[in-house]
């Protein structure tokens, strides 16, 4: 499966971690839906926690198609 990111450059589904987002703000802000972040790439926010993965935008996408496949 490819996932494109939003500069254009296609992701195959590998390059992108498996932890799980969702789009908090379109096209700038990505939540972590994590229960207990623990990589380098989280923010806490007023008890939210954002995703500022160089890839968030891809996890985001991973994460509706990994959904819809339940």
């Amino acid at each position: 499966m490819d996932l494109t990111s939003d500069n254009g450059n296609s992701k195959s589904e590998g390059d992108v971690p498996k932890c799980s987002a969702k789009i908090y703000i379109e096209g700038e802000m990505v939540q972590c839906l994590e229960s207990k972040p623990i990589c380098q790439y989280y923010m806490n926010y007023g008890g939210v926690f954002f995703c500022n993965h160089p890839l968030k935008f891809e996890i985001a996408n991973r994460t509706i198609i990994d959904n819809k496949k339940k």
